[in-house]
C-alpha cells in the first residue's frame, strides 16, 4: 500500500487488487470517503503487481489515478 495526495490535496491509498478472472488492478481508495477507483496493471503475478506499485512515485500515482475508472464490484 502507498498513500499519496492528488492535485486537489485528497489523500488516497493505492493497493493491488485481483479480479476473479486473474487480472490485477491498482485500486485507489480515498482515505476520508468516496468511491473506490481502479486501473488495470500489466502484471502476470501478485508479486509483479506489488513490485510495480512499489516502484511508482507520487506523480506516477496521480497520473494513474487520472486514468482510473470507478471500481467494478
Amino acid at each position: 500500500m502507498k498513500r499519496f495526495h492528488d492535485e486537489d490535496g485528497t489523500a488516497w491509498d493505492a493497493v493491488v487488487g485481483r479480479a476473479s478472472w486473474g487480472v490485477f488492478h491498482l485500486l485507489f481508495i480515498p482515505v476520508d470517503e468516496g468511491p473506490i477507483r481502479q486501473v488495470p496493471l500489466e502484471a502476470t503475478s501478485a508479486d509483479e503487481a506489488e513490485r510495480m506499485l512499489a516502484g511508482e512515485d507520487q506523480s506516477a500515482l496521480v497520473r494513474l489515478l487520472g486514468r482510473s475508472r470507478p471500481r467494478d464490484p
